[in-house]
């Protein structure tokens, strides 16, 4: 299965991170796990204990709902949206591709 079943749009909500052995993981532990990864681990470790987990998660709940308009982009509505028009327009898989 591409991607885990992951669709455009469920990505799109928040980040997801999918192991080796298919686990998808989302929000500050995909975070913590991509750190963990590449050497970096020490960065997120603070988020494994609770509260610090609790409250983590509820800052980045809130960067991901507003990163698109914090970072001058259009709300992700309007980019779903879009992409939806596009891919309407796309039927033919030879005439383009999203």
């Amino acid at each position: 299965m591409e991607n885990q079943g992951l669709d455009y749009e469920t990505a799109m909500g928040r980040i997801h991170a999918i192991e080796s052995d298919g686990t998808v993981v989302t929000d500050v532990e995909a975070f913590r796990r991509l750190y963990e990864e590449v050497g970096l681990g020490w960065i997120y470790a603070i988020t494994k204990y609770e509260p610090v987990d609790k409250i983590a998660n509820a800052v980045y709940g809130l960067w991901a709902k507003y990163r698109m308009q914090i970072t001058g982009r259009p709300p992700l509505e309007i980019v779903l949206e879009n992409r939806r028009k596009l891919e309407e327009g796309c039927r033919d898989d030879k005439a383009c591709k999203i």
